[in-house]
């Protein structure tokens, strides 16, 4: 018996499936598994039911219901695993079980968030080939996002530091989060949707006016919650995402090339333009949240290297270095020790050469197979998420809200440019791997 050619299930120019459309035609499995995704990602995003014991349960069983389901429907999914599934969960395996063992059972726990994290990756994967699915999860988050970055915006405004406040295990971070006000976390979760949203947006991907406005509005809120939220790390890694953002359509070889060319050209130029780029910066952070972060950045690359905020940061940076000197091979196992400031070095720090170099490929593969398309915009999106991903990992922590956005929201987006791609040239959308659009293997 042949299979219905795909391609023909859709009028050509059409939308080939919208969230609605995808839920309609799922089963009550994939309907199953689309809720428990999207509850994840929800989760993971909003304040308030991170900071909720049952909520986080639900989250749990989310988890565990969605592979259930997938091992029952579809076993050879997960019983024949994708390199980077197989990669993944070797690194969960491994890097809880030394926890386990060399710092005790009751620092499990500080590898909750990473290893979330890590698992969003899994479930892009098993829907790598049915991206159609993520559709409803890609809406779900962005239709919550915009109240939890009000919330975020207006409590920043009235009080500078919040963000911070956020960070510590305390009473008062508690209170903050159970009222919807985001911290770290949800600051960088808006960092890695802007160029998501800013490439839907500049290709006209969308042809939903009202989902047009809801990403104008998710937006305009994610940049605003960027600036404001005084990190100054997050302000740089904003200002590259839109600079690859205007500059970059689909990544060509010898485009890469003059980026780097241009790079090498202009970096020994500011050792002379250094003295004229700080008295800019300082004019510029004058009387704002930056001033103290603008000063201590200049204080610390200047000439006095002792003094400055930054110089913790960097202390950390030096000590995970340090200990992945003095063990490269099988790294110290202890989380105790090392600098806690930085995802990538704390790895190769805690587990070595083998296993941080893992790490390293779970973060990175996603974008780069994206950037091998490079007659597809996906390739430009791709670039410029990589840009603000990796920098991120190498120099902060990683939390569930932004692998929600990098390994769920990002390959819809991808999908969506795609589409828009074909449309306009005249395609007929591309069939799933298995010949079957989701309204046929519903069927």
């Amino acid at each position: 018996m042949t299979r219905p050619d795909a391609s023909a299930a859709v009028p050509l120019g059409k939308s080939r499936s919208t969230a609605l459309r995808v839920l309609k035609a799922a089963r009550v499995s994939e309907r199953i598994q689309i809720a428990s995704v999207s509850y994840i990602s929800l989760w993971s995003i909003a304040p308030p039911l991170l900071e909720n014991t049952l909520a986080r349960a639900l989250a749990v069983t989310a988890v565990a219901l969605f592979f259930l389901v997938e091992l029952a429907t579809r076993p050879l999914t997960l019983l024949r695993p994708s390199v980077p599934m197989v990669v993944v969960l070797i690194y969960l395996i491994y890097s809880n079980l030394v926890t386990y063992y060399v710092d005790g059972p009751s620092l499990l726990v500080r590898n909750l968030p990473l290893s979330i994290f890590l698992l969003f990756t899994v479930i892009s994967e098993v829907w790598r080939n049915d991206v159609d699915r993520l559709r409803p999860v890609f809406w779900v988050t962005l239709v919550t996002m915009p109240v939890w970055m009000a919330i975020t915006l207006a409590a920043i405004v009235s009080k500078h530091n919040v963000a911070r406040l956020l960070i510590r295990s305390n009473r008062e971070a508690a209170e903050l989060g159970s009222q919807g006000v985001g911290g770290y976390a949800l600051i960088y979760a808006a960092l890695a949707c802007v160029p998501i949203l800013f490439f839907l947006l500049r290709y006209k991907a969308i042809k939903s006016r009202p989902g047009n406005l809801l990403m104008v509005v998710t937006g305009v809120l994610c940049i605003a919650v960027v600036l404001y939220g005084g990190y100054s790390i997050a302000v740089i890694l904003l200002a590259v995402a839109f600079f690859l953002g205007f500059l970059v359509d689909r990544i060509q070889s010898h485009l890469i090339l003059r980026f780097l060319f241009v790079g090498l050209v202009l970096a020994p130029s500011t050792y002379f333009l250094a003295p004229l780029l700080a008295d800019i910066a300082k004019s510029v952070a004058h009387g704002t949240l930056y001033e103290h972060k603008v000063n201590d950045m200049i204080a610390t690359f200047g000439q006095d290297r002792d003094v400055g905020t930054v110089r913790d940061r960097t202390a950390r940076y030096q000590r995970s270095v340090e200990l992945f000197k003095s063990s490269p091979v099988t790294g110290v196992l202890s989380v105790r020790d090392v600098g806690k400031h930085s995802a990538i070095m704390d790895r190769f720090a805690m587990y070595g050469i083998a296993f941080g170099s893992m790490f390293v490929y779970i973060l990175a593969y996603l974008p780069i197979r994206y950037m091998k398309r490079r007659k597809s915009r996906a390739s430009g999106l791709a670039l410029a998420l990589a840009a603000v991903a990796l920098p991120f990992a190498l120099l902060n922590n990683l939390y569930p809200a932004f692998g929600s956005i990098v390994f769920l929201l990002f390959p819809v987006a991808v999908d969506y440019l795609e589409e828009e791609e074909r449309r306009v040239a005249g395609v007929s959308p591309v069939p799933s791997t298995d010949g079957l659009t989701l309204a046929e293997r519903s069927s």
